[in-house]
């Protein structure tokens, strides 16, 4: 029963060490190189593009888990204005893309995310605070990137224990969901433990850090 409860986390954790594995040779097609600067703490050029196979093991996973349990509106909320994020910032990660523009991006995700779950049930002023509260998620994750295992540590940490609060309070299915993205991250890790192998990029730092947010409004609605 353990074994098929928890395949999803299983596909997601295989899936991301695999791409992470191909994804850590930097002449890998598409691949982008975070190179040292004054204040890095790196060393060599290292592949910044990590967050690609969290993001695919993540997608596997959830696919697994809706294989049992029907979709639900806040998941396709969360789902669609998560692509949002990670696609702007696969953009960033190529193209250097303005602030304007990815603030402008991360709070039409906000409102998307925020009308998927708690929009009916808050006060615009608490709504105002789940917006902001949700690009400062995105932007901490962000900052965090490029410390070796700073970023995945705290990933598995953060969501495991996420899950774990959500299976206590009598919501399997979020807890599931919640799960499989530790077990991606968790995947990206085995090679981001310093000296880190691959940094995980905007689109794995940035993402993570709405999920965390988008995650918690489902929970509280």
């Amino acid at each position: 029963f353990m074994l098929t409860s928890f395949l999803p986390t299983f596909i997601a954790l295989l899936l991301s060490i695999a791409a992470t594995r191909m994804l850590i040779y930097s002449a890998f097609p598409f691949n982008s190189l975070d190179v040292p600067g004054e204040r890095s703490l790196h060393a060599h050029p290292t592949p910044r593009l990590g967050g690609v196979a969290i993001l695919l093991g993540m997608i596997a996973g959830w696919v697994a888990v809706h294989v049992e349990q029907p979709l639900v509106s806040e998941f396709i909320f969360l789902v669609g204005a998560a692509v949002m994020v990670a696609a702007v910032s696969v953009a960033d990660d190529f193209l250097t893309l303005s602030q304007i523009g990815r603030f402008v991006v991360h709070l039409i995700a906000c409102a998307l995310i925020i009308f998927g779950t708690v929009y009916d049930n808050a006060d615009w002023l608490l709504l105002a605070f789940y917006a902001i509260s949700t690009i400062w998620l995105i932007n901490l994750y962000n900052f965090m990137d490029g410390m070796d295992g700073f970023s995945g540590g705290m990933a598995v940490i953060g969501f495991g224990a996420m899950g774990l609060a959500a299976w206590f309070s009598g919501l399997g299915g979020l807890a599931m969901l919640i799960w499989v993205v530790a077990a991606a991250a968790m995947g990206f890790l085995v090679f981001n433990f310093p000296p880190a192998r691959i940094f995980m990029g905007d689109v794995g730092s940035a993402t993570l850090g709405f999920l965390v947010a988008g995650f918690s409004l489902w929970g509280i609605k």
